[in-house]
């Protein structure tokens, strides 16, 4: 039988690919749309659009994601 510690350890593991994954499909994915338009560039609050809304929109979302994950989900045993 497998150590209960170890178990849970691979499921965390598990869930922090999967949401490392959907990170880079979103970040790689809307980054590529915005960018590839060729419309003229815009900007929001001076940053390109593309930049924002595919980089710092994915990655804040992100942050909160592992900052609830870390103090919600994980358990130190």
């Amino acid at each position: 039988m497998m150590d209960p510690a170890f178990l849970r350890a691979r499921k965390e593991a598990a869930y922090i690919l999967l949401a490392w994954a959907v990170c880079l499909v979103i970040t790689v994915g809307i980054s590529w749309l915005l960018g590839q338009t060729g419309l003229p560039i815009a900007s929001i609050g001076g940053i390109p659009a593309w930049v924002f809304f595919g980089v710092l929109v994915p990655w804040a979302l992100a942050t909160a994601f592992s900052t609830w994950f870390s103090l919600r989900f994980m358990r130190d045993e």
